[in-house]
């Protein structure tokens, strides 16, 4: 899952950088974390430039690229974050949202560019009723691949639509890998977009999802990043925030940069446990009780998450993806009959 990328140059430790992302583990029973670690790419100039990496609650730990810190391509480095680490665990995992964080920063400013990281999550579960399918799992789309630059913008030659077989799914992250070749330059910008499609709000137009400064030598190298774009994407196939697209939305991807050659792909991490949010509505005027809409909230934060309607009787259910943060919900008939129920977890 990605956890955070630069767009800038990194600067020193008075002007860190920090990431910090929320995700939901839904898995049952004890979560543990086994081997899992932090992958990390950036490229450095000038002389040795010590990069410093904290993840969750770790101690800090610096790594100085050899070779007086000059490269061509990127540095690689994979900053373990369970028990085995050097560091130990960075965190204890839970069942529901947990969040990740990240600092880092340069012993010099300017040296270290093009900086991001993306995080390899691994731990032992209960097995779900729903069994081995229903669990998280990362999946991995090539979008385009060996695409020469004509001039600064490199675009996708056909519309790719990444698909995710499950119709009920959570999704956790979104991560785009980009693929550079060759560049000549010491100094260059790259912008990662995709297109807005015209269903959705803000209808039309390229939505920015990465961009990254590389600081380099000026000679030919090979390059990997990785960002975070699951903002730009619905959570739920029915996500109530309308700003969203659909990540199986059939659209163009382009990079805008100075490389000879691009490649373009998504790691795209989701899980499909599902629980039934469920209530009956009362004192309704209504004769049957039928046809009533219940909006379905967020107890923590009062986010709207659904609107579910009411059966003969009052009876309301909605499918929901967590069993672990309190849901209401809120029933509007006329003036003298609204109503709210209690919290309560979905089952």
């Amino acid at each position: 899952m990605g956890i955070g990328e630069d767009s800038d140059n990194v600067l020193t430790s008075g002007d860190k950088s920090m990431a910090s992302v929320t995700r939901s583990l839904q898995e049952p029973g004890t979560l543990t974390m086994v081997q899992s670690g932090i992958w990390i790419t950036f490229n450095s100039t000038g002389t040795s430039t010590t990069l410093t990496y904290k993840a969750g609650s770790q101690t800090a730990t610096g790594y100085t690229p050899t070779a007086d810190g000059q490269t061509a391509g990127m540095t690689s480095i994979v900053h373990r974050i369970d028990s085995g680490s050097n560091r130990g665990a960075a965190l204890s995992l839970t069942r529901g949202e947990n969040t990740f964080t990240a600092e880092w920063y340069a012993g010099s400013n300017n040296n270290i560019g093009n900086m991001s990281c993306m995080m390899l999550l691994n731990y032992t579960s209960s097995k779900a009723s729903g069994g081995d399918g229903v669990h998280a799992r990362s999946t991995y789309f090539p979008i385009f691949a060996n695409n020469r630059a004509t001039g600064t913008i490199v675009q996708a030659a056909a519309t790719v639509d990444p698909k995710i077989l499950e119709t009920n799914y959570w999704l956790m992250s979104v991560v785009p890998i980009i693929y550079c070749r060759g560049i000549g330059v010491t100094l260059d910008g790259r912008v990662l977009s995709t297109e807005r499609l015209g269903s959705e709000s803000p209808a039309g137009g390229w939505e920015t999802l990465f961009s990254s400064l590389y600081t380099g030598v000026g000679e030919n190298g090979s390059w990997i990043n990785n960002g975070v774009c699951r903002f730009a994407f619905k959570r739920w196939p029915n996500d109530t925030d309308t700003s969203r697209m659909d990540i199986e939305g059939s659209r163009q991807w382009r990079i805008v940069g100075t490389s000879k050659q691009y490649g373009l792909g998504l790691w795209i991490t989701y899980h499909s446990h599902t629980y039934t949010i469920a209530g009956t509505v009362s004192g309704y005027v209504d004769a049957d009780g039928a046809g009533l809409t219940v909006g379905i909230h967020r107890a923590d934060t009062g986010e709207f998450v659904g609107n579910a309607t009411t059966t003969s009787g009052g009876a309301y259910t909605l499918t929901w993806y967590d069993n672990t943060i309190n849901m209401y919900g809120e029933v509007y008939e006329n003036g003298t009959h609204v109503g709210r129920s209690d919290n309560s977890t979905a089952s």
